[in-house]
């Protein structure tokens, strides 16, 4: 089941946040903990760390994009084999905000 990776929200009034870098490509594999996105809120940088093991199968913003807090930034799947559409999945994905 694809785990999702949203924009947190890391201070109060916080509404959205800039992606600065993606230390691993989609395809890569991940351990719980890994930081796998760093944002910049308030001008200063915070590590994202992945919420579960799996790949990261696709990043849906890119280093310089803004991203509003509680969006989807990253889905994860148990394996690469595993069935997964990127565009139906963001079409779908409606928790968390």
């Amino acid at each position: 089941m694809p785990v999702p990776i949203r924009m947190p929200t890391v201070g109060d009034g916080m509404q959205e946040g800039k992606v600065v870098a993606w230390p691993l490509a989609p395809g890569a594999r991940v351990e719980k903990g890994v930081i796998v996105v760093v944002i910049e809120a308030d001008k200063s940088e915070i590590e994202v760390e992945s919420p579960a093991a799996g790949v990261l199968r696709h990043a849906y913003a890119h280093a310089g994009d803004t991203v509003r807090c509680g969006a989807l930034l990253a889905v994860l799947t148990s394996s690469a084999d595993e069935p997964f559409d990127p565009v139906a999945y963001e079409i779908d994905d409606t928790t968390g905000f």
